[in-house]
């Protein structure tokens, strides 16, 4: 009986015994486990920067990045670089643009009297007059040879040139022969409010006496552009097939430069006289004539 206590008793302790061992254990593997914890996140977050820093083969991600960026170019071929395409291939030589006379001036003034247009050409990078800059509409003279045509050079410029025998304005002129200019429509005074309209709404058609009365952008581009000296082609028919719409009558009574009209003069009275523009020094685009 004692002998079965005793072997009972031993059990007990022996259990006992386990159950510390065990307690002991996880003790000791919590705290390994917190001890090795902190030490995995900074080694994990080391290995990530390393990571983002570097790339593959040993090199800077940077640099990685780079080479990679160059070998995706290197592995697309290169765009074809687009072919020029010459507008004016099928003129005739002495009608092509690169065949204008060139001058140490920035522009050259090309006139069509069959399409009643001017444009400008600037130089390109071999200094010749081939590159477009802008078309215009515009009337020239009533009959063919009012407006002569040739080779010509701007003489003289007047911000507004006064018909004397009408007493009436154009603006921003550019005289290119004796009597005869390029310039804007026809005003009664020094102001764009008194636009006289028929003188616009004959852009585009012969309606002058040899002038090119052009819209008041063209005129007051080839004003404030186009100096002294400024070479000038006329022609008959369009050689070079240019084409120009007619702006709304409102762009006409505008300054281009942005200044503002001046106030309105008092009405003169009319002289009667029998001069004509030519001998008053009215220029070539009155004639005498109350339609221009």
């Amino acid at each position: 009986m004692e002998n079965g206590k005793e072997e009972i008793k031993e059990q007990k302790e022996e259990q006992s015994v386990n159950s510390d061992k065990k307690a002991a254990g996880k003790t000791k593997k919590a705290v390994t486990f917190w001890i090795i914890l902190p030490i995995v996140i900074i080694l994990m977050a080391g290995s990530a920067a390393i990571g983002y820093f570097w790339g593959a083969g040993g090199r800077p991600k940077a640099a990685a990045d780079e080479v990679s960026d160059t070998d995706a170019v290197s592995d697309t071929e290169p765009e074809p670089e687009e072919e020029f395409i010459d507008p004016f291939a099928d003129a005739d030589p002495e009608d092509h643009p690169k065949n204008f006379p060139v001058n140490d001036l920035p522009y050259f003034i090309y006139v069509e009297k069959g399409s009643h247009t001017i444009s400008v050409f600037e130089k390109d990078d071999d200094g010749l007059y081939t590159i477009l800059t802008n078309t215009w509409i515009t009337a020239t003279g009533r009959t063919r040879n009012l407006t002569p045509t040739g080779f010509f050079e701007i003489e003289g410029k007047e911000e507004w040139h006064h018909w004397s025998n009408l007493d009436e304005y154009s603006p921003y002129a550019s005289k290119y022969a004796k009597g005869l200019y390029i310039h804007g429509p026809i005003y009664k005074y020094k102001r764009f409010a008194d636009l006289i309209p028929r003188t616009y709404e004959a852009l585009g058609t012969n309606a002058t006496s040899g002038c090119m009365r052009t819209e008041v952008d063209a005129c007051y581009f080839i004003y404030e552009n186009c100096d002294i000296g400024t070479g000038i082609k006329i022609v008959e028919g369009s050689p070079l097939g240019f084409t120009a719409e007619k702006p709304p009558i409102e762009t006409q009574m505008v300054n281009p430069s942005g200044e503002k009209d001046p106030p309105k003069p008092r009405k003169k009275k009319k002289k009667k006289t029998n001069s004509t523009a030519a001998d008053s020094g009215g220029g070539g685009d009155s004639g005498g004539d109350p339609e221009y």
